[in-house]
């Protein structure tokens, strides 16, 4: 299975970029033994459209163009729902053992 983030904002550099560095060469040495054979990042900067509606079309064209043809994609939003990490294991397992070729997470947008 195939990872992708696609976000909307680029990390800047400090801990956040860091660690999300940390978690991406993980997933690179732990995540074959898990069936994962890449962790994609495509990051867009924000859109700098006049209004909000023109921002939201931009941000979500981009977006839209990213994502992987066939796939999964799990829109990730402050008021979504939460998971533990077991949750968030289990998720991924069923993902893999359906047999999703890729899986995508959208941020922001």
């Amino acid at each position: 299975m195939r990872l992708s983030v696609i976000a909307v904002g680029r990390l800047k550099a400090g801990p956040e970029k860091d660690l999300a560095e940390e978690y991406r060469k993980r997933s690179e040495a732990l995540g074959r033994r898990a069936g994962i054979t890449r962790l994609a990042v495509t990051e867009f900067a924000e859109s700098q459209a006049g209004s909000a509606t023109l921002r939201i079309a931009e941000e979500a064209q981009l977006i839209a163009g990213a994502l992987p043809l066939r796939g999964f994609a799990v829109v990730l939003d402050e008021a979504g729902k939460s998971m533990t990490s077991a949750d968030f294991a289990a998720f991924l397992q069923r993902r893999r053992d359906d047999g999703t070729a890729d899986l995508a997470f959208v941020v922001g947008g």
